[in-house]
């Protein structure tokens, strides 16, 4: 599949070959080719400004083509145990690409943010290192037919406590809340997080 890599001005054309073949790399699921261009380009910034032709940036191309190594009719214990890998796998492939330039917030052409697929994909992992880089966590996705839920919406209609807690924590930083306020914050969302978890076990 040819992918055409969209850069900022300037870059050198063998910047655009191998951002092209990033790309590539990371639309194939071929994270290990991924990492050996990260590693020989280090510190040229290869991926800010970054997107393929469709407009979706490195960050989101990892997130939607990892493979999850899910089968149906293996055992369970080893679906679990190629779970977790794929995840720490994901998680380190975020944190490179961060580390080679991708912006945080950067949204593929529907809006959704590395921050937002990390919440709706469960990939708690990957999530932390995205909220290291203090993403905006209000960016909503933009495109019609879309749910625009920002990332603690989306999980705290998950049900996911994991998710929930980091964000908020991570907003609570943002905001240079101070420890006692932080938790006080915590405690208050996760109190209607449990409300709203009791309220639909009860349907």
């Amino acid at each position: 599949t040819h992918i055409r890599a969209t850069l900022q001005p300037g870059a050198t054309t063998c910047l655009r070959l191998m951002s092209a073949t990033l790309l590539t790399h990371l639309a194939a699921d071929e994270f290990e080719a991924a990492f050996r261009v990260l590693d020989e380009h280090e510190g040229s910034n290869l991926c800010r400004g970054l997107k393929d032709a469709d407009g979706t940036p490195p960050l989101v191309l990892a997130l939607t083509t990892n493979d999850q190594g899910d089968d149906e009719d293996e055992e369970s214990e080893t679906v679990d145990t190629a779970s977790v890998n794929a995840s720490a796998r994901l998680a380190s492939m975020i944190a490179s690409l961060l580390h080679n330039g991708a912006e945080v917030d950067a949204t593929d052409q529907h809006g959704r943010t590395p921050v937002l697929l990390c919440v709706l994909l469960n990939e708690h992992l990957a999530l932390n290192h995205l909220l290291d880089h203090r993403p905006d966590l209000l960016l909503r996705p933009t495109a019609i037919g879309m749910i625009r839920a920002s990332p603690l919406g989306a999980a705290f209609a998950q049900g996911s406590s994991e998710a929930v807690r980091n964000l908020m924590e991570s907003a609570a930083v943002t905001a240079s809340l101070g420890e006692l306020a932080t938790q006080e914050r915590l405690a208050a969302d996760m109190s209607v997080f449990m409300d709203r978890v009791i309220s639909r076990a009860d349907l």
